[in-house]
């Protein structure tokens, strides 16, 4: 047996007065990191939980609702629960206009429907508020759509001495179908004291006849003029938006759609610039960027959105619409030119084909 001894050894800290200038080391404890649980959610149909804290519905009801029939169902009832508001809507405005004794009332009501949120009854609230003014706020809407209809009325020449002119009475661009500049100054005067009222901008349209084309179209008679007023949403106009040599250093998904603005920068900037010059291109914008490449793959929305500035809504929408006509990149034809072609009405040079075109 050795004499050696093998002893351990140890620091001992030395031990010191207390004093309130001295802060000594306090050993911190080690945390065992635990394995959390997922998140569950209930699915908002069956109420069967779910591990997927991102979904709504589980699994089984996800492939009920991609069923055609249940689709077919939903429409339907949605069709049903507009009809009903509408009808409300009809029976409201004619009631009023039978107590004020002024036909005119039943165009007071708000069309608006939206699943799910249901009918907007913007105007119809206002009308109702919460004291008995139900009627001098009527006549005072009254006055304005009076107003409205006999400025809209009025053109940007005088009617007379187109008459005394030979043969045909073509007007300039547009067969004179150009708005007044009174009438011009009547919407804008009026219009943002009816939105600040809590007006829709459908129920204002309503009210002073104007229509969306009338706000946001440039005018071939008067390209320098612009716009009637400015944008004050999305994030193109209030310039929110990333610069095209910016956007390689996101990362947008797995598939990194950003590369795309570095590799083909130019076709990613003629992308942005055309979104900006209408919602017709902007729809055809979307859809080229939403073309599948080899039947799959296609950019995402969050790097669409980020060169667009349009909503994942809006892009969704655009998607269904390729898919339901084999895509197809040409937006859907507007309902009111469905409408007259059903009819089988002229779409040349009278005051209805005005209403639809809006050449203003």
């Amino acid at each position: 047996m050795s004499d050696s001894v093998s002893t351990r050894t140890r620091t001992v800290r030395t031990t010191q007065r207390y004093s309130p200038d001295v802060k000594l080391i306090v050993r911190t404890k080690k945390h065992m990191h635990r394995r959390t649980q997922p998140k569950l959610s209930s699915c908002v149909k069956c109420g069967k939980s779910t591990r997927l804290a991102h979904k709504t519905h589980c699994s089984t009801c996800m492939e009920v609702c991609a069923d055609p029939e249940f689709q077919t169902k939903v429409k339907q009832t949605h069709l049903e629960e507009k009809k009903r508001y509408l009808d409300e809507a009809q029976a409201f405005v004619e009631d009023l206009a039978k107590r004020i004794n002024n036909p005119s009332a039943e165009r007071l009501y708000c069309p608006v429907f939206r699943t799910p949120h249901g009918g907007c009854a913007c105007m119809q609230k206002y009308l109702v508020g919460n004291d008995d003014g139900i009627h001098n706020r009527a006549r005072m809407l009254l006055q304005l759509i009076q107003e409205a209809k006999r400025l809209s009325q009025q053109k940007c020449y005088n009617w007379s001495d187109v008459k005394c002119r030979r043969g045909g009475q073509s007007v300039g661009l547009g067969n004179g179908q150009k708005r007044s500049s009174s009438f011009e100054l009547f919407v804008a005067e009026h219009r943002p004291r009816l939105r600040n009222l809590r007006l829709c901008e459908r129920a204002t349209q309503r009210v002073l006849f104007y229509s969306n084309n009338f706000l946001h179209r440039v005018l071939k008679t008067e390209p320098n003029k612009g716009q009637r007023i400015e944008r004050t949403k999305g994030k193109a106009a209030l310039g929110l938006l990333q610069p095209v040599e910016k956007l390689p250093l996101e990362t947008c998904c797995r598939r990194r759609c950003t590369e795309l603005a570095r590799q083909y920068g130019t076709l990613v900037q003629q992308w942005r610039d055309r979104s900006q010059m209408g919602q017709m291109e902007t729809r055809r914008v979307l859809a080229e960027m939403l073309t599948p490449c080899a039947a799959t793959a296609t950019n995402c929305y969050k790097f669409i959105s980020w060169v667009t500035g349009c909503s994942f809504t809006t892009i969704s929408r655009v998607s269904r619409q390729m898919q339901e006509t084999g895509g197809d990149r040409d937006p859907p034809e507007h309902g009111l030119k469905k409408w007259f072609q059903s009819k089988n009405m002229p779409q040349g040079g009278d005051e209805q084909n005005s209403s639809v075109q809006d050449i203003t």
